[in-house]
């Protein structure tokens, strides 16, 4: 064991949000594969499971004689869970410890996306009827939202507990980097698999998480349950998170805007066919992720704070990048706009988790991350239906709309940060 003594300190960026509380020592075993790695590993696998659904969930829905907005049912159930739990595990993980709700979410994870696998292939071969195939598809796509709405939060506030306050943008920007890995990943394997079986690609991603649940059992090291619960539980309104929370929320609106209106984009502005609007989009969508994921990456090897700069420049990037899409009648600046915009967002996620795990005491560091990913899934609900509304208003008004947020975000930041200059 290893103990690390931390002198408390008090600069901060943006303190009127982010009070730091730190403790004057924590412990933590020392592993050949460090903590955050064995993070990184599972939030990789993860989100590549569940990115693999996507080239495969149409065609299934189509086989099995479902209609489209049955499919937009069962993912947005996933949405729904979600946001009603994620706060939940968080506040769990304060109580108990993050490894045994860690373990306990990502066994479930992996059974129930095994179980949801299973429940398209006996669909795929005619063995019930169509009501039963839906409420089916609900209940387990519910439960694999359930048992996933816990694994980000879970491991932001691990990341939080092992990191001093001017180290976890970095830390933070480790775990984005593994989302942006099954971004890119999931949907390529989903669609390469699948060529040979629909639930080829779904088969043999479901056993990921199960081998990722073996390595932090045995890896990971043990966590310290609170030793008491704080007298007031955070809330969704916490004054402490209210900037990250609607930083996040505009993050969000822009990231599921670009996902969800790109290929009604490409087949309007670009390409003639479904089938060449499809192959465009996967391609921009691929740049976007790989984009994404280098820089987090870059942005996880940098050890001095960037919070401030990439509260700063974040937004300016993706508003840059949101206004290109929404003006692009080409694939070149389509795909130029969505580099800007991945840009801006992977400055964006790591600083606004850094900044709510800062403003809060060690002791509620679960909560504060589940709260966050609640504004996710709350966003990944309202996002899809208020884009597409948008678009059918005008094809660019999705992206003028984001863009505006940025702004917004951006002005903030401004203005809190010359409030804190005039009080010093």
């Amino acid at each position: 064991m290893i103990t690390l003594f931390i002198k408390p300190f008090n600069k901060n960026i943006l303190p009127v949000y982010c009070p730091l509380h730190i403790p004057r020592s924590f412990t933590f075993e020392v592993n050949k594969m460090s903590p955050i790695k064995q993070l990184f590993l599972l939030n990789a696998v993860c989100m590549t499971a569940m990115m693999a659904v996507i080239p495969v969930i149409g065609p299934i829905i189509r086989e099995i004689g479902l209609m489209e907005w049955h499919g937009g049912l069962v993912v947005a159930i996933s949405g729904i869970t979600w946001l009603l739990s994620a706060k939940k595990w968080g506040e769990a993980s304060d109580n108990k410890g993050r490894k045994p709700l860690l373990l306990l979410a990502t066994f479930g994870y992996g059974v129930s996306f095994l179980l949801m696998t299973i429940w398209l292939d006996m669909s795929l071969q005619g063995s019930f009827n169509t009501l039963v195939i839906l409420v089916g598809l609900i209940l387990v796509r519910a439960l694999v939202g359930l048992f996933l709405a816990a694994i980000t939060p879970i491991s932001n506030a691990l990341v939080a507990d092992i990191t001093l306050a001017d180290q976890r943008q970095a830390a933070m920007a480790t775990i984005g980097a593994a989302s942006a890995i099954g971004l890119v990943a999931g949907p390529a394997i989903g669609g390469g698999l699948s060529q040979y079986s629909l639930t080829l690609p779904l088969y043999v991603l479901s056993s990921l998480p199960l081998l990722a649940w073996l390595l932090i059992k045995l890896r990971l090291p043990e966590t310290k349950a609170a030793q008491q619960a704080p007298d007031q539980p955070i809330s969704f309104f916490d004054p402490r998170l209210r900037f990250a929370a609607l930083a996040m929320f505009a993050c969000m609106f822009a990231v599921l805007t670009a996902q969800i209106i790109i290929g009604f984009l490409v087949l309007d502005r670009i390409r003639d066919t479904p089938e060449s609007a499809a192959q465009l989009a996967g391609i921009v969508l691929a740049i976007t992720g790989v984009t994404l994921g280098i820089t987090q990456g870059l942005v996880a090897q940098i050890k001095h704070n960037l919070l401030l700069k990439s509260l700063m420049a974040g937004p300016i990037a993706a508003s840059a990048g949101l206004l290109t899409i929404a003006l692009a009648h080409s694939a070149v600046v389509l795909i130029v706009g969505y580099m800007l915009l991945a840009i801006g967002l992977a400055l964006l996620f790591p600083a606004i988790q850094a900044m709510a795990a800062n403003a809060v005491n060690q002791d509620e560091q679960g909560a504060a991350a589940g709260t966050i990913s609640a504004i996710q899934g709350l966003c990944s609900i309202l996002a899809p239906l208020v884009a597409t509304i948008l678009y059918q208003a005008h094809p660019g008004l999705p992206y003028w709309t984001a863009a505006v947020l940025m702004a917004a975000l951006w002005l903030s930041v401004l203005i809190q940060q010359a409030k804190f200059s005039e009080n010093k």
